[in-house]
């Protein structure tokens, strides 16, 4: 009776060890797995944040582009404002050279 009590103890004894085992190796395993989520998170969120800094960048981008624009749509239309100046007053030496010309050959 001692040595089956004594077999019975061993067995309970070796199953308590193989469970303590088992459930340190789930919590290794739970725990790598967390970390790995937690590193995964991570990732994810500094790439999120990647995204909106080249958001913000892309929008100030484009801000600054339609500026441009528009100024380069001002400078033009002062180039072209000018250039017409520049063509009236041309014709209007060209007709008063004319005139005089005209004027000196009559005399």
């Amino acid at each position: 009776r001692e040595s089956r009590a004594a077999t019975v103890v061993a067995e309970l004894t070796k199953l308590v060890k193989d469970q303590r085992a088992k459930l340190l190796d789930a919590s290794r395993d739970g725990k790598e797995t967390e970390r790995q989520l937690r590193a995964a998170l991570q990732e994810a969120l500094d790439e999120m944040q990647n995204l909106q800094r080249r958001q913000r960048e892309l929008a100030r981008l484009e801000k600054e582009t339609h500026l441009l624009k528009k100024e380069l749509h001002e400078e033009r239309t002062h180039s072209e404002d000018l250039r017409a100046q520049l063509d009236e007053h041309a014709d209007a030496h060209e007709r008063h050279r004319h005139h005089h010309d005209r004027d000196n050959r009559d005399r």
